[in-house]
């Protein structure tokens, strides 16, 4: 499925090393199919690694670290308003 994305979400993808979507998929027909019935899109915007373990909460720099692809990551999440349903995360 091809995903529709606010334009301040591909700006802020373009700020790290790497970044991640969140992928969650609708429980129900009348679901979202862009944001999983959420409302929002989660972005992990990736600023340092890979490492081999956590590099938070020891940074002391607000960054955190998630676990994608069998690496450890530093960075922060940003949520953004699904352009699809407006934030209401009901599909059309």
């Amino acid at each position: 499925m091809i995903r529709n994305f606010p334009q301040t979400m591909v700006s802020a993808a373009s700020l790290g090393k790497k970044a991640f979507l969140s992928d969650i998929a609708p429980t129900n027909g009348s679901d979202c199919k862009n944001c999983g019935g959420m409302g929002m899109l989660f972005l992990f915007v990736a600023t340092d690694g890979p490492f081999l373990t956590p590099a938070s909460p020891y940074r002391g720099d607000g960054k955190v670290s998630k676990w994608y692809g069998g690496k450890w990551w530093a960075g922060n999440t940003h949520s953004f308003t699904c352009p699809e349903c407006q934030g209401e995360g009901r599909g059309s």
